[in-house]
């Protein structure tokens, strides 16, 4: 009879989450430990399941500190438990704690190597623990959707998905959705409303909203961006591969996490990459041959009396100060 109970309970919850009524389902979820803490006990594996699914209810709720309480109860059944554990660092990083994110997820990875898209949790993870650091956040988990003062909108350096209030893995309607219901909560022209803060949820939404720049964000192509012109965007992949002085293509986000995890990817090279010097040697005669074009060019200008590679400008002297007018 217990059993039947809880299956029927578990059906009914289901059902609950499927309609979107995630408080109410783990309401249901929380009437199946009843069932657990009396006559099905011993069924300590079902417990687990439960909690976690409970987690999930709680983590669509926007409720962290609940979900976080679930999964740690379960992973006190079972400290190996891959879905719990995978659960905890999703719950951890919707709470602005991407570095302890990280540990979960380097736990899970320690467990089962095999889990689905592990790696691109494991670059979301870093990624945001980079732009945490880069805006001198700690990572509090204050909540989604909060605006910690007057900071710069296009800084590159927010979290997105706290900003809309969403989770990770929300779909196109739950962006709207959350878009429209944050940008008339912090609209300027309402009392507590901001223009930074407003700014930023516009922001966040043009960026979620489009399919190549999510995945772009969520790779971290924007941390290493150095902007100069706010009307730069930073989810432009035409330049996300640049070569340093000696010619080598720079590792993205993506690769030095999958390098660190996940080696087997890649060749291995005990010493060294043997083309290296050859791609060295090639980068030296492209940039001769980029200095002798632009110089032949000047001098070409020269002879036909044509305009200066480069403009000419005035000296300070010669141009007009308001100090000289006075």
């Amino acid at each position: 009879r217990a059993l039947k109970r809880t299956l029927k309970a578990e059906f009914r919850a289901r059902d609950a989450y499927e309609r979107g009524n995630f408080a109410s389902a783990a309401k249901i979820y929380g009437e199946m430990m009843t069932e657990y803490d009396g006559f099905a006990s011993d069924d300590k594996w079902g417990r687990a399941e439960a909690l976690v699914a409970r987690a999930a209810c709680h983590r669509r709720a926007r409720d962290m500190k609940a979900a976080l309480a679930d999964c740690d109860m379960a992973l006190a059944l079972f400290p190996r438990y891959p879905r719990a554990l995978f659960r905890r660092g999703l719950c951890l990083l919707e709470d602005q704690r991407p570095s302890d994110a990280l540990v979960a997820f380097e736990q899970l990875l320690r467990v089962d190597r095999d889990w689905p898209n592990l790696l691109d949790w494991l670059i979301r993870a870093v990624a945001q623990a980079k732009r945490q650091e880069a805006n001198g956040a700690a990572g509090t988990g204050d909540g989604p959707g909060s605006f910690q003062g007057e900071e710069d909108p296009l800084s590159g350096s927010k979290d997105y998905y706290a900003v809309l209030g969403v989770s990770t893995d929300a779909t196109e309607a739950q962006l709207k959705r959350a878009y429209r219901l944050m940008s008339l909560k912090v609209h300027p022209d309402k009392k507590g409303g901001s223009a930074v803060a407003f700014h930023l949820v516009a922001e966040a939404f043009e960026t979620l909203s489009d399919v190549e720049k999510r995945q772009l964000y969520d790779d971290g192509v924007d941390i290493n961006k150095k902007r100069k012109k706010k009307d730069r965007d930073p989810y432009d992949d035409s330049s996300s591969e640049s070569e340093d002085e000696d010619g080598n293509k720079k590792k993205s986000l993506r690769e030095e996490v999958e390098r660190k995890y996940f080696p087997d990817h890649f060749k291995f090279l005990p010493f060294g990459d043997p083309f290296v010097n050859k791609r060295r040697h090639q980068a030296r005669k492209r940039k001769q041959a980029e200095q002798e074009k632009a110089r032949q060019e000047r001098m070409k200008n020269r002879k036909s009396g044509g305009p200066p590679s480069q403009p000419y400008s005035q000296p300070w002297w010669s141009q007009g100060h308001s100090d000289w007018d006075i």
